[in-house]
């Protein structure tokens, strides 16, 4: 679990930087483009920086999916693991009980 969390930290800082240095790097791309380029380069870029953005996306959301699927499965993992705790403790504390009637006879 220590390494899921850990690979997933590191996943979501590269993303996150992503998500601050794309936007202006495609601005400012886009924004030379316009001013130093020529329409049909515009254009390309447009179409580029479109295919790219619905691709992140794409990809940002299959990312998401598959680290929501493993966080349930570790929860189900550890749900069912304190199940069979929670059954050990009652019955440690069915043979507590019990010890304590029988010296209580004495």
């Amino acid at each position: 679990m220590q390494a899921f969390l850990n690979k997933k930290l590191r996943e979501i800082r590269l993303w996150a930087w992503a998500a601050a240095v794309l936007p202006v790097a495609s601005s400012a791309t886009l924004f030379f483009i316009w001013a130093f380029g020529t329409d049909h380069l515009f254009k390309v870029a447009m179409i580029s920086g479109a295919s790219a953005m619905f691709t992140v996306a794409v990809c940002w959301w299959w990312w998401a999916l598959h680290a929501i699927r493993t966080l349930t499965a570790d929860w189900k993992t550890t749900n069912e693991s304190i199940v069979e705790v929670l059954a050990e403790i009652k019955e440690v504390r069915t043979l507590v009980r019990d010890a304590i009637e029988v010296n209580s006879d004495k």
